[in-house]
């Protein structure tokens, strides 16, 4: 019995990951710059479609750290066209992925008053506008860049990868269950 259970939980397992990480996947933000000097340094970002949420997004830019999750899944927004009826977090994922574009579409960063903001933001006109955005503390001098972005899905190793460890094991299991049945 207890090989047999080896064998099926080794099976259920390596069926069960996949689907267990379906949903979520995880991206990189790519930027250039236009203006300034400081070009992030990292932007990543895990998104949801199936629950339409945001988890794990920052952004390093001039050294400090930028936590975007929570405006991501709440952006502050007057519903821009090229979103079309997409709200919250839907309408954040489609300005990161590129539904927004135009003079008024980019990633902006300052430094200032002890201060700093880092904002994904659109406005066509003044009273059609999402922006994603973080604000920490600082005492680093003042500063200003800004420039475009796109994004790409992070490769990620196989679900299957955790279990490989567990591979040994059941063919063990399997071997002896085969002599015990030449016997």
């Amino acid at each position: 019995m207890g090989n047999r259970w080896l064998m099926n939980t080794f099976l259920g397992a390596l069926i069960a990951a996949p689907l267990a990480l379906a949903d979520s996947t995880t991206y990189m933000v790519n930027f250039t710059l236009n203006d300034g000097s400081i070009l992030p340094k990292m932007g990543t970002f895990t998104y949801d479609p199936s629950l339409q949420s945001f988890s794990d997004f920052e952004v390093l830019w001039n050294g400090l750290t930028f936590d975007l999750t929570d405006s991501a899944n709440n952006p502050n927004d007057a519903t821009p066209p090229c979103v079309g009826a997409k709200t919250g977090a839907g309408a954040s994922f489609a300005l990161l992925d590129g539904a927004c574009s135009g003079p008024h579409t980019g990633w902006l960063g300052a430094v200032g008053n002890g201060g700093a903001v880092f904002v994904f933001e659109a406005f066509p006109t003044p009273l059609e506008f999402i922006a994603i955005e973080g604000n920490v503390s600082t005492s680093a001098s003042d500063t200003f860049a800004n420039g475009q972005w796109t994004i790409a899905p992070v490769s990620e190793p196989s679900a299957f990868v955790p279990l490989i460890p567990l591979a040994p094991l059941a063919l063990v299991a399997q071997r002896r269950r085969k002599l015990r049945c030449t016997f």
